[in-house]
């Protein structure tokens, strides 16, 4: 009977370290985008994260490290955003047609802060 209680916890702790229990496994096929906090942004796949570095690799400047601490945001993009290896962002412009904006009406403030923006380009 121990030998059989043994060899059982033998087999649970062998099964437990092949998983890795603590350890994140991520997508080595999805594209992320990483900014720092000083506004500078990287896209690429990460390799490998720990609590203190993630090691990101990017197609021109090869395997990245940055501590967790200098990152602001780092958000995956979904594989409908990348088109002829260029990533698209979502349309910030649907509202318009394509050569003249719609015909809703806006409140006087947001129309006067749209002028103003526009002549001031």
């Amino acid at each position: 009977m121990k030998k059989i209680i043994l060899s059982l916890i033998i087999a649970f702790f062998a099964a437990i370290s092949q998983r890795g229990i603590g350890q994140e496994v991520k997508d080595s096929t999805v594209i992320y985008r990483l900014t720092t906090v000083d506004g500078n942004e990287f896209f690429g796949k990460i390799l490998s994260e720990d609590s203190v570095i993630i090691s990101l690799s990017t197609s021109n400047l090869g395997e990245i490290s940055f501590k967790k601490l200098d990152i602001k945001s780092l958000e995956a993009i979904s594989a409908t955003q990348v088109k002829n290896g260029k990533i698209w962002y979502p349309n910030l412009q649907s509202t318009r047609y394509f050569f003249a904006p719609n015909a809703y009406v806006i409140n006087s403030i947001t129309s006067l802060t749209l002028f103003f923006v526009a002549q001031h380009r």
